[in-house]
């Protein structure tokens, strides 16, 4: 039989991993945002950038889904693959002398609402009694 303090630590450490509100609407820009850069792809538009642009603004945007879907699921991995996805955007933005503030604000609106949550969220490469 388990005991109701056992029940009541689970039910604890449920609520404490518990998404955020916050995380609905940041998963839900970041999927929309993903989804038109993967349509942006397909473009005319992204091929006058070079013919490299095409296939890394599909990557990305693939990665971007990934991290979305990462991010909805509380895992910690999700927010740095994210991060490293952004600096590397960033760069290349200012390299091909495209960025705009746009490209800074809503990435970090969900890097901002992600980073106080890191300690809610799992990490896969870590044994559950640590």
């Amino acid at each position: 039989m388990v005991s109701e303090k056992k029940i009541e630590l689970a039910e604890q450490q449920a609520s404490e991993k518990k998404r955020p509100h916050s995380f609905i609407i940041v998963c839900l820009v970041g999927t929309i945002g993903s989804i038109l850069g993967l349509m942006l792809t397909f473009s005319s538009a992204s091929s006058v950038v070079g013919t490299w642009y095409p296939p890394y603004l599909g990557f990305s945007a693939i990665i971007g889904l990934i991290c979305m879907g990462g991010l909805w699921t509380m895992q910690k991995w999700s927010v740095y693959t994210y991060l490293g996805l952004f600096i590397i955007n960033q760069v290349i933005f200012l390299l091909l002398e495209k960025w705009t503030i746009l490209s800074l604000v809503i990435p970090l609106i969900v890097l901002i609402v992600a980073f106080p949550h890191l300690k809610k969220m799992t990490n896969p490469f870590q044994a559950e009694d640590e």
